[in-house]
C-alpha cells in the first residue's frame, strides 16, 4: 500500500543508480559490502515512513558490489490484501466485512456489489442505495447469510443469500416509501426480521417471506431524523427499537421514541414502549447537521436501557433512558465519524468513545472525561506532519482490557489502551489512507485487522491471542449495524487477587526434555482454566481444560515427540464474571 526507497545513511538516492558517480555504493553507503544486509524497523537507518512511526516493512538478504542489487521484502504482519475494481463508484461506509477469512463486499452508492479482489459485479440494484449494507446470519444452520440493501428512493429492500447472490421468494419488498436510514436485520425467536425507516414516517418490521408483522408500519408524528437502534437482549435476538423523529420547521421539536417489538403476549407485533416519547431540547442547527444515535444498558442502575444522541454538526451529546435525560455535554468540534460503546474504565457502565477528526475522546454517561482522555492526534504521538482521524473508532475487548482502535488520514493504525496510552508498536504506517473504519476479527489463536484505503482491503495480524472480541465494528455497530453496544465483559477491571496470575504462573522444568511440563498457578475461587500451547508463528500444539477450586491448581503436558525450540503457553481462566490471561515461554530442549 506505500513505496519503500532505499537511501544512502546520506540520503542520496544514488544506491545502484548507473548514471551515479558510485554506481554500486560507495564507502559510506548503508549497504556497502559487509555493512549491512537487512532493513527493518529496527535497524538503523530503519524503514520507518516519513511520519516517523514504524511501518512493518522487512528487507532481508541485500546483496552488495554487484551489477543489480537483490532483496526480498514484505510486511509479516499483512495476512491478505485485496484491491478493490476500478470501475467501482462511490462507496463510503460501503464496506462489508462478511464473516469468513479474508472475504469482503463492496457496495457503491448505485447500489452495485463487489467481492473485494473481483472486477466483477455479483450485484447491481440498479438504483441508489441507502448505505452501509448489513450482514444477517441465516437462522437455517448449514446455510450461507444473507446481505440487506436498501434502496434510497425506490422503496425496495433487498434480501440478497451471500455467494449465490439471488433472493428468496417475497424479496425485493415494496414498504411503499423512500427510506430514512439503512435497514436493520435481526433474528428473533429462530426467525429473520428486518426493521426500517421510510422517509414518511413509518417504521416497519418485515418477516423472512417480506410481508410486515401485525401493527406494523407504525406511523409517526415526525420524520425520522437518525439511524435506528435495535435493542438486543443477552442471547443477542432483537427486542425492541430506539430512533429520533422530529423537524426543524415549522415548531421546532424532537423527541427519542423507543418501541417493543413482539412484547409479552404477543407472538408477531410491535408498539410503543410505556413511559416514551421523551422530548428533546434540540436546536435547528442540532437536526439539521444530522443525528447519531448508539444505545444498550448504559446505566445499570437505571431502569430499562438509554441512548446517546449526538448531533454531528454542533457536537452536543445527550444521554437519555426511562427518566429522560441524564445528561448531557457539547465537544469541541463537529463530530466526525460514528462512536463506539465500551465499559472502558471498568466500572460496569458503557462509555462513548467518538472522534470530532483532531482527537479521540472517551466519555463516561455523566458526560465526563475518562482518566487519560481526549487523546490528540498531534500529541498521542510526535509525527513530521499533521494527521487526523478520518475513520469512525473500533474497540475490541481482550483479556487484557478494552482496546480502542483508530485509523488515521495519513495511513496511521493506533491501538490504545484504556487509558489512552499506544500499545502494540503503534502508531503503524499501514496504508496511504484508512477511510473506512478498522474491522476486527478473532482468528483461532490470534485478532486480525482489516480496513479499507480506497483502492484496496487489507486484512492484517493484530493480537498474538484469541478471545478478542469485537465490541463494535465499522460504522453503526456490528454487521447487522444495530448500534446497540451490549454489555461489556473483557474491559473490566479484574480484581486484585486476579491481576496477581501473571506472575504467579510458574512452567516447571524450563527448559524441559518434553516428557513432562507443568504449569503451576493459584486460582482466588473456582472456575474454569484453559491451557493452550502454540509455536511461536501461532500454531496450535495442544489445549487442555479444567474446572477450578480455589487455591492451587495446575496443568500437566506432554510434549513428546514435539520438536526442540521455543513455545508459548497461554492461560485463561474464567470466574466471577472476569476472564484473566497469563502468557509463558518455554524452551523444549532434547
Amino acid at each position: 500500500p506505500f513505496a519503500v526507497t532505499l537511501l544512502e545513511a546520506s540520503g542520496v538516492a544514488d544506491l545502484g543508480d548507473p548514471s551515479a558517480r558510485f554506481p554500486f555504493g560507495s564507502f559510506e553507503d548503508a549497504y556497502y559490502a559487509g555493512a549491512n544486509s537487512a532493513l527493518s524497523d529496527s535497524t538503523l537507518p530503519p524503514s520507518w515512513s516519513t511520519l516517523n512511526v514504524p511501518t512493518g516493512v522487512r528487507v532481508e538478504g541485500i546483496s552488495t558490489r554487484s551489477g543489480l542489487m537483490s532483496f526480498g521484502a514484505g510486511v509479516r504482519e499483512v495476512r491478505m490484501t485485496k484491491k478493490l475494481p476500478d470501475a467501482i463508484g462511490p462507496f463510503k461506509d460501503g464496506v462489508l466485512m462478511v464473516p469468513e477469512d479474508h472475504r469482503a463486499l463492496v457496495v457503491d452508492a448505485n447500489g452495485n456489489g463487489w467481492p473485494a479482489g473481483s472486477e466483477d459485479t455479483v450485484f447491481s440494484i440498479g438504483r441508489p442505495v441507502v448505505l452501509p449494507p448489513a450482514f444477517v446470519a441465516n437462522p437455517t444452520p448449514g446455510k450461507s447469510g444473507f446481505v440487506v440493501v436498501g434502496e434510497q428512493t425506490g422503496g425496495y429492500i433487498h434480501l440478497l443469500n451471500y455467494g449465490e447472490w439471488s433472493e428468496p421468494a417475497g424479496w425485493p419488498t415494496f414498504v411503499g416509501r423512500s427510506l430514512a436510514t439503512h435497514p436493520v436485520p435481526f433474528l428473533r425467536g429462530g426467525r429473520l426480521f428486518i426493521a426500517a425507516a421510510d422517509r414518511s414516517r413509518g417504521i416497519h418490521i418485515i418477516n423472512s417471506a417480506g410481508t410486515e408483522v401485525r401493527g406494523s408500519p407504525i406511523t409517526l408524528p415526525d420524520r425520522v431524523l437518525s439511524n435506528i437502534v435495535l435493542a438486543r437482549d443477552g442471547s443477542g435476538e432483537g427486542t425492541g427499537l430506539f430512533l429520533v423523529a422530529g423537524t426543524p420547521d415549522p415548531g421546532l421539536r424532537a423527541w427519542l421514541f423507543r418501541m417493543d417489538i413482539f412484547p409479552a403476549g404477543s407472538s408477531d407485533s410491535i408498539g410503543f414502549t410505556d413511559g416514551y416519547p421523551k422530548r428533546l431540547l434540540l436546536s435547528t442547527a442540532d437536526i439539521e447537521g444530522g443525528i447519531a444515535l448508539v444505545g444498550g444498558d448504559i446505566v445499570p442502575e437505571e431502569s430499562g436501557d438509554e441512548a446517546f444522541i449526538l448531533c454531528r454538526a454542533t457536537g452536543r451529546i445527550i444521554l437519555c433512558g426511562a427518566r429522560g435525560v441524564l445528561s448531557e455535554r457539547t465537544s469541541e468540534r463537529r463530530i466526525v465519524s460514528a462512536p463506539a460503546l465500551v465499559d472502558l474504565n471498568g466500572d460496569s457502565q458503557l462509555d462513548l468513545i467518538y472522534s470530532n477528526g483532531e482527537g479521540i475522546y472517551a466519555i463516561s454517561p455523566s458526560g465526563a472525561n475518562l482518566t487519560g482522555w481526549p487523546r490528540k492526534a498531534g500529541t498521542i504521538f510526535e509525527l513530521s506532519r499533521s494527521s487526523s482521524f478520518a475513520a469512525p473508532v473500533t474497540v475490541l475487548e481482550t483479556g487484557r482490557g478494552a482496546v480502542v482502535v483508530a485509523g488515521s488520514d495519513a495511513g496511521l493504525l493506533y491501538l490504545l489502551d484504556s487509558h489512552g496510552r499506544l500499545i502494540g508498536g503503534s502508531p503503524r504506517k499501514v496504508s496511504r489512507s484508512i477511510d473506512n473504519a478498522v474491522e476486527a476479527w478473532q482468528g483461532a489463536y490470534d485478532g486480525t485487522l482489516s480496513y479499507g484505503d480506497g483502492k484496496r482491503i487489507t486484512w492484517r495480524v493484530a493480537f498474538a491471542e484469541s478471545g478478542v472480541k469485537t465490541l463494535w465494528t465499522t460504522i453503526w455497530g456490528d454487521l447487522s449495524r444495530s448500534a446497540w453496544g451490549g454489555r461489556s465483559e473483557g474491559g473490566r477491571v479484574a480484581a486484585g487477587a486476579w491481576l496477581d496470575l501473571e506472575k504467579d504462573l510458574i512452567v516447571y522444568p524450563n527448559p524441559s526434555n518434553g516428557e513432562r511440563v507443568g504449569f503451576h498457578f493459584l486460582a482466588p475461587s473456582g472456575g474454569e482454566a484453559r491451557l493452550q500451547i502454540v509455536t511461536l508463528t501461532g500454531d496450535l500444539v495442544s489445549e487442555s481444560r479444567k474446572g477450578l477450586s480455589g487455591g492451587e491448581n495446575e496443568f500437566v503436558v506432554s510434549m513428546s515427540g514435539k520438536a526442540s525450540g521455543i513455545y508459548l503457553a497461554r492461560l485463561v481462566i474464567s470466574a466471577e464474571g472476569r476472564r484473566v490471561e497469563a502468557f509463558r515461554k518455554f524452551a523444549i530442549v532434547r
